[in-house]
């Protein structure tokens, strides 16, 4: 719920890994402050990177046609010391008629760093925004709420099982799915398997984990899922090209675990709870190179040739990986 004028502080500190929610946070504070066309005359963004030397002056100036202004810092952790100090006295004796929003990852613990934080905190404007601090249930729920629609419980916890924690890409798999059931109504479970684009993705990492694991029973339900599942659109040389990137990728995270390495590639942008379940699969139990890569060759050939069809021969490939 938004909050009446008099009762938004002077100036907030928006901070926080999720970038994306400060994002949306700050966007609901310029949309009340200054709506519709009063933006164009009063509203600035400046970056702390660049210096930001005018947002005082621009925060310290009268509005056109508006009651407010609305002045935002970004990158507010990269500010120089002189620019922190500014930030200080400004918040010290703000004006009556702007609302300042400073957001960035971290602030930093210098003395000027200090003082800003508490100054504003004094306010009542210090706002967190960490990962760590999210629910992504609460999350898609809060945003299907505000959509207008409803969201059945078993495709809200599909949702939340395929994102992890990244409430990012959470919010835009909601939004896709508030789009796909037309703005109105509930998001069914069917919904997510059909609209959801990590779908595919997460099937085919359930079969290469189960691939790992040895597992041969999960492996060929994650493999039926992918063929004949609710939204399958890919053909069985496209999964098969999905699995063959997919253990290129545990192989060289195989590697680097031997040589005491930092994760190599796409690894370093993987969501922690995804490469940790990764690690402890591999340390259990190794690829063989070879083996993978000799069964994978022997698919493809098959699949350019097969008279029995694609779906035999691709679960002959499970079945082989899967052998131990």
């Amino acid at each position: 719920m938004a909050r009446s004028e008099s009762e938004i502080p002077r100036v907030l500190l928006l901070l926080g890994d999720e970038a994306a929610l400060i994002e949306d946070a700050a966007n609901a504070l310029k949309e009340q402050v200054v709506p519709g066309s009063a933006a164009a005359f009063n509203a600035a963004v400046f970056r702390a990177s660049e210096g930001a030397g005018g947002a005082v002056a621009q925060a310290n100036t009268l509005p056109m046609m508006s009651r407010q202004r609305y002045v935002e810092v970004r990158e507010v952790g990269q500010a120089n010391a002189e620019l922190l100090d500014a930030l200080v006295a400004y918040a010290a004796n703000p004006s009556p008629s702007t609302v300042m929003v400073l957001r960035g990852r971290k602030l930093g613990n210098t003395k000027a760093a200090r003082a800003l934080r508490a100054a504003v905190k004094k306010l009542g404007g210090l706002r967190s925004f960490k990962s760590r601090d999210m629910r992504p249930a609460d999350v898609a729920r809060k945003r299907v709420q505000e959509a207008g629609v409803a969201i059945a419980p078993d495709a809200l916890r599909r949702l939340v099982e395929l994102t992890g924690p990244n409430t990012a890409q959470l919010r835009m798999e909601v939004d896709k799915l508030v789009c796909a059931v037309g703005g109105e109504g509930r998001i069914e479970l069917t919904h997510v398997e059909e609209a959801c684009a990590l779908v595919a993705e997460a099937v085919v990492w359930d079969l290469t984990d189960a691939i790992v694991a040895r597992d041969g029973g999960r492996a060929m339900d994650a493999c039926h899922r992918l063929i004949g599942g609710a939204g399958a659109q890919r053909s069985t040389h496209q999964l098969i090209s999905m699995i063959a990137w997919q253990v290129r990728d545990l192989l060289a995270l195989q590697e680097a675990l031997r040589a005491g390495s930092p994760p190599p590639g796409r690894w370093a942008r993987t969501p922690s709870w995804k490469l940790n379940k990764a690690k402890e699969r591999l340390r259990r139990q190794r690829i063989d190179p070879a083996k993978v890569t000799a069964a994978l060759a022997r698919a493809n050939r098959a699949l350019n040739r097969s008279k029995a069809g694609d779906l035999r021969v691709f679960e002959g490939l499970v079945l082989e990986l899967t052998a131990g």
